[in-house]
């Protein structure tokens, strides 16, 4: 069976490690990966994979005209009736179609949006002419999302397995207005040591908090379990399949965060705790008690710590990009053995940085940046 992960554009060689990890073989594109798998295993990826975004399980493939929506759409709902989804709906619970066209700027005579309509009335008849039921809608929850993805010509036709996306953890109950994603923060923690890491502009803790889970080997599904759902059980074929947890000792680790704010700084602390809740640690032993919280400006302290991972500002959304000068100045004259961030002032980087060890370039949202690696 075909599954379809996607994943920030970027990170698909990141993705492509963790799935040979977990035992599957991968072929990437753009933001996602491609393997063939069996029903069972897929809930083994949206538990333990913390890189991955969705697993959707492809159904068809086919092309459509594109001169006209009336067209485009006719052969859309042909093929949609074609395809035995009773077998994995429960037609008693709702459904949605999303839809998502690419590229943006192809001539498409139709939005992502309009996707849903032939694609919603094939699946209300499909199931009405097997069951004898007409399944319900809810767009804002429902049981079951059909998704479309078209690429110029070309239609994907998938179900959603995952729900929420799984860099959506559930842990950040306070957040930060230029928080990073969770599965960026994962990958830049894998690059260095991570036994004795701070992060001195720490925002709401998301690096260091990933930094914990990935040394304590905490999967995210044990986490996403308690806020998001461990996964789609209402797809049929999922009821019986059961998964494994092997739980997790601890290990030794020191976590500094830093942050001007002390808003940041409180924040950080309330996800720390709520992190360490939903991660059923170990009793007594808490992400909160082990961690060091200071309010301080990164630029006028000295700082000592084995790893630097961190996210500095740009100075482009907010603030003046010749502001943040002197934090880039910094970050190169700290004594520490390892540095990870992430950046698109490459102008900074290259006046201030010695040659890094590595260099991915990553989309943040619809922001190109560069993650640099520096031993």
């Amino acid at each position: 069976m075909m599954i379809l992960i996607t994943t920030a554009p970027g990170l698909e060689g990141a993705l492509i490690e963790e799935l040979e990890s977990l035992g599957y073989e991968g072929e990437p594109s753009i933001g996602r990966v491609l393997l063939n798998v069996g029903y069972e295993e897929i809930p083994k990826i949206n538990y333990f994979s913390a890189i991955a975004h969705r697993a959707f399980i492809v159904l068809k493939e086919f092309e459509i005209p594109t001169d006209t929506k009336e067209r485009a759409f006719e052969i859309i709902k042909k093929e949609l009736l074609e395809i035995p989804r009773e077998e994995r709906f429960d037609p008693s619970l709702p459904f949605a179609v999303r839809g998502e066209r690419y590229p943006k700027e192809y001539p498409h005579p139709f939005t992502s949006v309009d996707l849903g309509i032939p694609g919603g009335s094939a699946i209300i008849e499909r199931i009405m002419r097997k069951k004898g039921k007409r399944i319900p809608v809810n767009l804002k929850k429902p049981a079951y999302e059909v998704y479309l993805e078209v690429i110029k010509e070309r239609v994907r036709v998938m179900i959603n397995t995952t729900g929420e996306s799984l860099h959506k953890r559930g842990y950040r109950i306070r957040g930060h207005p230029a928080s990073l994603s969770t599965t960026i923060a994962r990958f830049m923690v894998r690059l260095p040591n991570i036994d004795d890491v701070c992060d001195p502009m720490c925002g709401s803790g998301t690096i260091l908090l990933e930094a914990r889970l990935e040394k304590q080997g905490v999967p995210i599904g044990r986490i996403r379990s308690k806020t998001y759902g461990r996964l789609r059980r209402n797809l049929l074929p999922f009821r019986d399949v059961r998964l494994e947890d092997p739980g997790n000792e601890r290990k030794d680790q020191r976590l500094t965060f830093g942050d001007r704010s002390s808003k940041h700084i409180d924040s950080a602390i309330a996800n720390s705790i709520n992190l360490s809740r939903l991660a059923e640690a170990p009793k007594g032993y808490r992400v909160y008690d082990l961690a060091k919280y200071r309010m301080r400006d990164f630029t006028q302290v000295d700082l000592s710590c084995d790893t630097i991972v961190t996210n500095p500002p740009y100075g482009l959304r907010l603030g003046d990009p010749k502001s943040v000068e002197p934090v880039y100045k910094k970050l190169f004259e700290v004594d520490r053995n390892e540095l990870v961030l992430i950046t698109p002032r490459d102008d900074l980087i290259s006046k201030y940085a010695p040659e890094p060890r590595a260099v991915y370039k990553v989309m943040h949202g619809d922001l190109p940046v560069k993650i640099y690696y520096f031993k």
